[in-house]
């Protein structure tokens, strides 16, 4: 800030008479006049006592002058400097006894001594005055100033002023304490041009600086000036050193410093790191797409990037330090256009010849880029960016991959060719090109059709048919293109005069083409062949079997075969063997019959007679190896035929078997699942598997239990050390909840399945309870419910629960 004094000297008036009176001259203003720099002054010199009578003058006053210095007249000066100079002018008024000195702008050139001389009544007369020059004191400082930690620190404080001024500095810590005045020492000095000087500041030099300068006949000016002590800057957080930015997206940069006072930040756009400080030019301006976030100064974010963003940008910290203290990190952005695949060239070849994918696409290098099959995921890798190629593939030989790049107006393009030499049938599928030069990945079909003529190769030559029936004789074809002509043929090999007849559609034959594609390139032919009884004799339907040819044409040629239409039959005998006999049920295994007939065998027919007189109807089963027949009578003797089934119809049947089933019995003994250790104290779960029931059905299991001294299995009966607890529980159940248990207990448990016939032999295990008391939140019953109770309170609980959102 920049102050001006009012005032500055003190000047005298000096009067001089020629004779012993007193001078009758007279200057206006009488008292000490001083004129500060630029000012406009007026002074008058006149004669006392002048009247004019009849245009009579008295006294007499002749040649009334003013004079500066060393008896330079006024009139002199003004020529010399015409501009800013005193000007004499008479006041017309007062007929030569009044003349005003006029200073129009006061310099320093003009302070001294003024001169007014003139003739009175024809003596000399002279009176002097004194104008004085003075410079108002003035001070400029900077009200905040960060001088640096442990170096030679100037507080600056620039003090001018004419007279000089006298300046005083006074220091406090904090804002609300009393200054004290400073002293110069070795370490503090005070220079009246530049400021206070201080060796080797350090924070406990931080605070507020009063400083006062005073000026002869002034008032004192104050300036206070607060000094904070500049750490230097250290980086905690660096951008990276390169950046990968997407075209059109957004992005941030990022730098974090530490530093007193807290840094300020500034990024630069620039490709060299030197002055960067000086070229504004290269400053980011803050605007439409440039933003600086203010919870975080060092971040720089750029939206709707384009590619001129791509350069080295710096970011600058500073905390009011000259620049060499404000550091500078470079971080290179490069902004890239994603990849977009333009063009994809499909291709039909040949077999045995070459084909040639090329895909086409555009964006930022360096672009990834490669072929993958899709069908069987194969990748056909190329050359790496910037490079040409072509590289051939380890997986096929036959197989290579070149790259071409090049920029076409500042728009990078980039070609990927896939080339497969000596063309094979399976070569034909979609390839997917895949290209990426960001994170996201660009993908595009192309597809190779390999054409060649038809192949009737998966056409069966021997066909099969049958008496009374519809049944087709199939031409399957891989072809590409697709077939254009498809035709039938009768072929006599014994008639040389006829050697084949091409059939046409009636009753007895009916040719149709599916077109329907099977693994892209396939097609199927299906002559129908009605082979139906013929009663005038004329016809024998047995001479409809014999050969028939399929021929098939496209653009790439014909291809024809033979198939020989033969007559099925029913299938041989099946062998059969009984494997296991129960009291309901039989199991057999079965063989299929070594003759098919000329037809799969699709399953079979089994046929079942007691030899009380009842019959069970028969039974149809798929094609496997062993036959379940349920649902028998105990104690009884049955007859069992199994025929093998094809399309034809059932076939021989193999030799009866004659079969008793057993008579009931008790069931199996019942296998125990559960582990032989609780996880509870006073409760146990005790499971097992449904035996088999003897020929009586299940009607419910008997479960004992008592605490026992043995521990392990090595006798039948446990050794009691109260009495059996019995429950019975339903056929449906496979498990039991034990309760009323005592913790770390050994207990032996026993189960047996009951049906008409008894109780199964006795199941036995020992368990061990836990140590401790009852389970927490569990409530022990006086008594062990029953199955059926059980039942009735978890149906109760379920139906509690869901009246809550009833």
């Amino acid at each position: 800030m920049h102050y001006t004094l009012s005032t500055a000297f003190i000047f005298v008036l000096v009067p001089f008479a020629g004779g012993q009176e007193a001078a009758p001259l007279t200057i206006v203003p009488t008292q000490a006049i001083t004129v500060a720099q630029g000012e406009f002054r007026e002074i008058t010199c006149k004669v006392e006592g002048v009247t004019i009578v009849g245009g009579v003058v008295t006294p007499n006053v002749k040649e009334l002058t003013w004079y500066f210095g060393q008896d330079e007249s006024v009139v002199r000066l003004q020529q010399d400097c015409p501009t800013g100079c005193p000007i004499l002018q008479y006041d017309p008024e007062q007929y030569g006894t009044s003349r005003r000195l006029t200073i129009n702008r006061m310099e320093q050139q003009f302070g001294g001594t003024y001169t007014c001389r003139a003739s009175v009544n024809s003596r000399d007369e002279e009176v002097k005055k004194v104008i004085g020059y003075y410079i108002a004191a003035s001070v400029i400082a900077d009200d905040y100033q960060y001088p640096k930690i442990y170096s030679e620190a100037l507080i600056r404080c620039k003090v001018a002023g004419t007279p000089a001024p006298e300046v005083t500095w006074d220091f406090a810590k904090e804002e609300n304490l009393l200054y004290t005045r400073i002293q110069a020492s070795p370490n503090v000095r005070v220079d009246l041009v530049e400021g206070l000087r201080i060796q080797n500041i350090t924070e406990n030099e931080e605070g507020y600086y009063r400083v006062q300068i005073t000026q002869e006949g002034q008032n004192p000016i104050l300036q206070r000036i607060r000094v904070i002590v500049r750490t230097p800057i250290t980086w905690t957080t660096l951008p990276v050193v390169r950046k990968q930015a997407v075209f059109g997206e957004e992005t941030e940069l990022y730098c974090q410093a530490s530093g007193k006072p807290e840094p300020t930040y500034t990024w630069f756009k620039s490709n060299v790191s030197k002055d960067l400080g000086n070229d504004v030019s290269k400053i980011v301006q803050v605007g439409s797409r440039f933003s600086v976030d203010s919870r975080n100064p060092g971040t720089l974010r750029i939206i709707d990037l384009e590619r001129s963003d791509t350069d080295f940008y710096w970011c600058q910290a500073s905390n009011n330090g000259p620049p060499e203290d404000s550091p500078t990190r470079p971080v290179f952005m490069k902004v890239t256009v994603p990849a977009e695949i333009k063009q994809i060239y499909n291709v039909s070849v040949d077999e045995s010849l070459a084909a040639e994918l090329r895909c086409e696409a555009e964006g930022s290098q360096p672009m990834g880029m490669y072929w993958k099959r899709v069908n069987n995921r194969a990748i056909y890798a190329g050359p790496a960016p910037s490079e040409q190629g072509p590289v051939q593939q380890l997986s096929d030989p036959r197989i290579t991959v070149s790259r071409l790049e090049t920029n076409d107006g500042g728009i990078e393009k980039t070609a990927l060719t896939l080339r497969i030499t000596d063309l094979k049938r399976d070569d034909r599928d979609n390839y997917t090109c895949i290209v990426n030069n960001t994170e996201e990945y660009r993908y595009q079909n192309g597809s190779i059709r390999v054409r060649f003529k038809p192949d009737l190769s998966e056409t069966k030559a021997v066909q099969y048919n049958w008496v009374n029936s519809k049944r087709e004789i199939i031409c399957r074809v891989k072809a590409e293109p697709k077939p254009t002509s498809f035709n039938w043929y009768r072929i006599f090999p014994t008639d040389p005069e006829v050697p084949e007849q091409i059939l046409d559609n009636n009753v007895t034959f009916n040719m149709k083409t599916d077109d329907l594609r099977i693994n892209l390139d396939a097609w199927t032919g299906n002559l129908t062949v009605n082979l139906r009884e013929i009663d005038n004799g004329n016809v024998e339907v047995r001479s409809f079997f014999g050969t028939y040819r399929c021929r098939v044409e496209n653009e790439n040629g014909i291809t024809e075969k033979d198939i020989e239409l033969q007559q099925a039959y029913e299938p041989g005998k099946p062998t059969v063997n009984v494997t296991r006999v129960t009291p309901r049920t039989v199991f057999l295994a079965v063989q299929s019959p070594l003759i098919n007939g000329g037809m799969p065998v699709t399953g079979y027919k089994v046929s079942i007679q007691d030899e009380q007189g009842g019959d069970e109807p028969p039974r149809f089963y798929q094609l496997v190896s062993e036959i379940e027949f349920p649902g028998l009578r105990p104690a009884t003797t049955y007859q069992i035929t199994v025929q093998a089934v094809n399309e034809v119809g059932p076939g021989e049947g193999a030799p009866v078997l004659r079969i008793k089933t057993s008579d009931t019995s008790v069931p199996d003994k019942v296998t125990i699942t559960s582990d032989k250790t609780s996880s509870f104290a006073d409760s146990y779960t005790l499971q097992w598997d449904e035996p088999v029931d003897g020929g009586s059905p299940i009607s419910g299991y008997v479960i004992k239990y008592q605490e026992a001294k043995q521990k392990d299995n090595s006798t039948k009966e446990a050794q009691a050390v109260g009495e059996w607890t019995k429950v019975t529980v339903d056929a449906t159940e496979r498990l039991y909840k034990l309760t009323n248990l005592k913790g770390g207990k050994s207990y032996a448990v026993q189960i047996q399945a009951r049906n008409s016939v008894g109780l199964s032999t006795v199941s036995q295990i020992f368990f061990q309870t836990k140590e401790g008391g009852p389970s927490v939140g569990q409530v022990i019953d006086a008594a062990t419910p029953s199955s059926s109770s059980t039942y009735h309170i978890i149906i109760l609980a379920v139906w509690n629960f869901w009246r809550l959102f009833l």
